[in-house]
């Protein structure tokens, strides 16, 4: 059964012109699990449910609770109910209407007064939180609450291609540039039969927003047909990956693509072998996660959801010693003895294409 939920959002508010565009998108959004939706000013009123509004990136906070008129009589009688048998209460007022007549702490000094021959009140720790948003249209009376992503509306920074395989990383990364406006074409490189993992993550994803689809590309079949000896086949297979998602970008008209590198967390991801694998394409690439460790990015992806489903694997393809520092000649050396362009329109062609 769908509830009233409060929608607030912040970094929105900070926009100039083109605020309401942004506002006008996060109604957009959050219309896919909500509906209903009514702005007012700096918040948005929507039927639906608490969980899956309050992961729509935008929205700072979501509150469930319930409109009543501007009346203190009845905010009295709905906070006690909200009080129930409560030993220890506090109430917090917020005004978004600035006009009304009472102030925030005459709010809450007017209803606590009136709740306390009920129970007791306690600032610091209570048991019952009883808030109050002050609307121009009414009084809005809550007493759960639900941290949001925050950032901004996926969609109004444009479409990106994020590669996301069955690991931690990359979902985050992606999570990360949601929160950014982008909106995602997820693009998985299966390479030792992953495709459970990852549909499970990519699920999650759409949690955050449920209009994303993805291509499952079966890249370790393809890529092992031409598996050379050296120690830079790690560059190779991700100069692959990125040629891969450069051609999903064109037919998607997604102008970055998304990856889930961190600084010096494995050989292909030192400066040196990072600058190699970027020349492959000439798109704008995003890795959010670039400064993280991994205990960061595991509390990140705990946040999200994706850290119980992530699978921890070891690439068959990875050499017994893969270099931290390849050389930029050798590498397109090698790559002129395997059918490149063959393999990339391959890869697309034989995509797995999921909603």
């Amino acid at each position: 059964m769908n509830s009233l939920i409060l929608v607030r959002f912040g970094e929105i508010w900070t926009k100039g012109h083109n605020r309401e565009d942004f506002i006008n998108q996060l109604v957009k959004n959050l219309k896919l699990v909500g509906k209903k939706p009514k702005v007012l000013r700096t918040r948005i009123l929507i039927e639906g449910e608490l969980e899956k509004i309050a992961k729509i990136p935008g929205v700072e906070s979501a509150s469930e609770g319930k409109l009543i008129p501007r009346d203190i009589k009845k905010l009295k009688n709905e906070a006690k109910k909200i009080l129930g048998d409560a030993k220890t209460f506090a109430v917090r007022t917020k005004r978004v209407d600035k006009s009304y007549e009472y102030k925030s702490m005459e709010m809450n000094q007017l209803i606590g007064d009136y709740l306390s021959q009920f129970s007791k009140v306690d600032l610091t720790n209570p048991e019952k939180i009883i808030g109050i948003e002050v609307l121009q249209n009414g009084f809005f009376v809550f007493d759960k609450t639900i941290r949001g992503p925050g950032g901004l509306p996926v969609g109004v920074s444009g479409k990106c291609v994020a590669l996301v395989s069955s690991g931690i990383d990359s979902a985050v990364a992606t999570w990360m540039m949601m929160r950014r406006g982008c909106l995602p074409i997820i693009v998985h490189m299966d390479i030792h039969n992953s495709k459970k993992a990852f549909k499970q993550i990519f699920n999650k994803l759409k949690e955050y927003h449920p209009k994303m689809k993805a291509y499952i590309v079966p890249f370790g079949n393809i890529v092992s047909k031409y598996k050379l000896q050296t120690r830079s086949w790690c560059l190779i297979c991700k100069r692959l990956m990125l040629r891969i998602a450069e051609e999903i970008a064109d037919r998607e008209g997604a102008e970055a693509i998304i990856m889930g590198d961190s600084l010096g967390q494995v050989a292909s991801q030192t400066i040196h072998n990072m600058k190699i694998i970027e020349k492959a394409t000439k798109l704008i690439l995003f890795k959010p996660l670039i400064g993280l460790n991994k205990n960061e990015i595991i509390d990140y992806a705990k946040r999200i959801g994706t850290f119980e489903l992530a699978e921890d694997f070891k690439c068959p393809f990875v050499p017994k010693k893969p270099t931290t520092h390849g050389k930029l000649k050798m590498v397109k050396r090698i790559e002129e003895e395997i059918p490149i362009e063959i393999i990339v329109k391959e890869a697309v062609k034989s995509a797995e294409i999921v909603h």
